[in-house]
């Protein structure tokens, strides 16, 4: 996938519109929230698959698209 998003993206003046894109779009309360709603409502493996750690990662790829503009 970061693959297809880096072809993308000619120019670093893009990088830093995506980089604004995924802050955002990446708040650990969004994770949270998923993940809270999961387990109130009883679905399986709710806690997993609304993983805060994904935040991590976006976070790093907004920063690295920065570094890199």
């Amino acid at each position: 996938m970061i693959e297809r998003v880096e072809a993308s993206m000619p120019d670093a003046g893009d990088r830093i519109a995506l980089a604004e894109r995924i802050d955002a779009f990446t708040d650990r309360r969004v994770f949270r929230y998923w993940e809270l709603v999961g387990i109130i409502n009883g679905w399986p493996d709710a806690r997993r698959a609304a993983n805060a750690g994904r935040a991590d990662t976006w976070e790093w790829y907004a920063q690295a698209l920065r570094a890199h503009a």
